[in-house]
């Protein structure tokens, strides 16, 4: 038999249901607030530990490069007039040619270098095209990251120069006679004024591209530095006790230790300035060929785009552009190849820069190889 069921206890125990579920629910939502809240402090715990730790490394590093860093400075300061009249006169040549739209000229200007410096930098080359086929828009946030911290750290190095706190007449760091003090001072001012978190992020990026454009730069130079390894690892093995007898003469007792690593790097050097010399002409006569078709095609574009012309008729796959880009290129490769993929005074010191970063660039693959 079925019993009957009243339907206010039944009405009643629903409430109670309700109320159950309700009061259970309720500490639920609490414990589930607290857990988040509990996430969300250990994650700023974490981020400012992650922090701390960053800010230890760089001021580890800077103690470490504080022989190299001060040299730097000395040379900055050392010229830093020369470099503010570049800047200026460079500010000053842009702002009159901005009616004429320079950046429109660009591809032309950089085809233009390709035809006359491809030889001689092969390796910058390469690695800006590197650095365009993985990201130029991140790598130049980076770059305007860094750039923003170093402008902020130079304006209060130059507030730095005049503080007088003593009230001497003389600024402060003028009476500063030691350099390892005066270093310690500028430290501690950049470390102040620049952002670590940015600053850390922008160079683990630039770090990051970086070793992408290397990596690519072994793959598309493997042979030439697998030869000239080959080379330096040669002339080692024949000369190398010698050359090794010769280093522990002439170096003081206390850096004998660095004779045979010494001895095996120039040779690894020379070999691979061997093997790339042959990879230049090759690659000169590319960028010859290659520049001249950016330089013809990008100021044909931009006359046509200012209305200096009208629509041309020299066009990609047309005879006359075919025999103008074979004339420019030839020219080009000729000019480099009497001057042994090297440039002539005075472009040399105008393009010193270039220079450098080649340098560095080769000097990187050494290194990594």
């Amino acid at each position: 038999m079925v019993e009957a069921v009243d339907p206010e206890r039944q009405a009643l125990a629903g409430a109670d249901g309700e109320a159950s579920g309700s009061e259970y629910g309720g500490r639920d939502d609490i414990f589930t607030d607290a857990s988040a809240e509990s996430e969300k402090t250990a994650a700023r715990l974490d981020e400012r530990e992650e922090r701390d730790v960053r800010v230890s490394r760089t001021a580890a590093f800077l103690r470490k490069a504080e022989p190299i860093l001060l040299a730097l400075l000395a040379v900055m300061e050392a010229l830093e007039p020369v470099i503010i009249v570049i800047c200026k006169a460079l500010k000053w040549v842009w702002v009159k040619a901005r009616p004429f739209h320079p950046e429109e000229f660009l591809p032309a200007a950089y085809g233009l270098v390709m035809v006359f410096f491809g030889g001689a930098y092969m390796l910058t080359l390469a690695a800006v095209e590197a650095f365009r086929i993985f990201g130029w828009e991140k790598l130049k946030v980076h770059l305007v990251v860094l750039y923003e911290n170093a402008k902020v750290a130079y304006e209060a190095h130059k507030e730095d120069e005049q503080v007088d706190e003593d009230g001497d007449g003389v600024a402060d760091v003028k009476q500063i006679t030691s350099k390892r003090e005066l270093f310690a001072r500028k430290v501690k001012l950049v470390l102040r004024t620049i952002d670590p978190d940015s600053v850390s992020g922008a160079i683990a990026g630039l770090a990051q591209g970086w070793f992408a454009v290397l990596a690519t730069l072994r793959l598309q130079f493997a042979q030439a530095i697998t030869l000239g390894v080959t080379i330096g690892e040669l002339g080692e093995r024949v000369t190398g006790r010698l050359l090794r007898k010769v280093g522990y003469v002439l170096m003081p007792d206390e850096y004998d230790k660095w004779v045979p690593a010494i001895v095996s790097y120039s040779w690894r050097l020379f070999g691979i300035w061997f093997s790339l010399m042959i990879q230049r002409g090759i690659s000169a006569f590319y960028s010859s060929m290659r520049g001249a078709e950016l330089f013809l095609w990008g100021t044909l574009t931009y006359l046509v785009r200012r209305r200096v012309l009208s629509r041309t008729h020299v066009e990609p796959g047309t005879v006359a552009f075919t025999v103008l880009i074979t004339l420019i290129g030839g020219f080009g490769f000729y000019w480099q190849l009497i001057h042994f993929f090297q440039l002539p005074f005075p472009l040399n010191i105008l393009f010193f820069p270039l220079t450098l970063v080649e340098w560095f660039i080769q000097l990187s693959l050494v290194f990594v190889h």
